[in-house]
């Protein structure tokens, strides 16, 4: 591997491969021990960490040439290195003021870069998936779906009885007002939702006491969400094309599982497992995806192997493996359209020597 300093750039995959050379282009490292005794970030930030080309470096098909046009999903790795309570603290809080300059109509302070709009459609995501905290690692996979482009929205859900929704309403009203040390407002608001309700309930009651009526059954509905999207990325590995092909292949899936696991420090604490933001060029883009399913699946003839640290290792023909990434945010329109503006990609990078 080259020693020069790795850079960060968003490009596409280049035509450097030579099926000859290392497909991996790193070297595996063993994550250390830290002070506590569980293992210290894992492969996070370290000096190998770097771009994995499946698509140009890797044995997962026959052809040697002619992958210039071989439809790909590029993966940038991050991990939150923040307790739960100081993340929903910043995003609560960043969440609020925002709110409030936009309803006084002020500016945010120059060294916030300007109102969420003026700093890009996404930028309203980066205090709930903040990029702050990048592992190094980024995957450049083959990827093929018949699902071009897809949303799922659960039905609009129903408006609750009359009295009920104008008491959710009203009673978040004077719990606010009381908070904030409005006691009399808080009473009056009180006062106001029990009349209502008397008054709604009667209606209600009204309504339902008409013979052959059966009450209000259309009621008026509301959005609540965009169910999140799935997508899965499945390639084989082949192990028999050359004698190192096994090693290289056995090593990135076990950098991608240790990086997707749960890494218990002590008898408390714990480090998460990271999460990714997804793009699909010119069709799919995720500000952020967990892995919730990864698998490799044995194919062919398997045997035993021994690898360089004098490991035992069951070796197939092939490794199938199979990566399904879910959405953590919502579909919306400033993910689709930042695949048009070329925001997507400047959010999706990487690494390169």
């Amino acid at each position: 591997m080259s020693n020069t300093t790795p850079t960060t750039v968003s490009v596409a995959p280049t035509n450097n491969m030579d099926l000859k050379s290392p497909r991996a282009g790193f070297k595996l490292n063993y994550p250390k021990q830290d002070y506590r005794g569980g293992l210290a970030g894992n492969f996070d930030n370290t000096s190998e960490a770097q771009n994995v080309d499946i698509v140009r470096k890797y044995p997962w098909t026959s052809s040697n040439t002619n992958r210039e046009d071989i439809p790909y999903i590029q993966l940038t790795e991050f991990r939150n290195d923040e307790s739960m309570l100081k993340r929903q603290a910043m995003f609560y809080g960043q969440g609020a003021f925002d709110t409030l300059t936009g309803v006084i109509g002020g500016t945010l302070p120059e060294n916030n870069g300007g109102s969420p709009m003026q700093r890009g459609q996404l930028a309203v995501y980066d205090e709930i998936w903040s990029s702050d905290n990048p592992t190094g690692w980024s995957y450049t996979l083959p990827y093929f779906s018949k699902t071009q482009y897809e949303i799922n929205t659960p039905t609009w859900e129903k408006v609750d009885g009359i009295g009920q929704a104008m008491s959710d309403a009203t009673g978040g009203a004077a719990d606010i007002a009381t908070k904030m040390g409005g006691e009399r407002l808080a009473s009056l608001i009180k006062g106001t939702t029990a009349a209502a309700n008397a008054v709604a309930a009667g209606a209600e009651l009204a309504l339902k006491g008409v013979s052959p009526l059966v009450g209000v059954v259309d009621r008026p509905r509301i959005f609540t969400q965009h169910s999140e999207r799935s997508v899965t990325i499945q390639f084989p590995l082949y192990n028999t094309f050359n004698a190192r092909d096994w090693k290289w292949n056995k090593e990135f899936y076990y950098v991608f599982a240790t990086q997707n696991l749960f890494n218990k420090r002590d008898f408390v604490t714990g480090l998460p497992p990271v999460w990714y933001r997804v793009l699909v060029p010119g069709q799919y883009f995720s500000h952020a995806s967990c892995v919730t399913n990864f698998n490799v699946e044995n194919l062919g003839n398997v045997r035993t192997i021994q690898d360089d640290n004098g490991v035992l290792c069951v070796v197939p023909d092939a490794y199938q493996i199979s990566i399904t990434l879910t959405e953590m945010l919502m579909p919306s329109v400033n993910q689709f359209q930042a695949l048009i503006n070329g925001d997507a990609r400047s959010r999706v990078t990487v690494r390169t020597t």
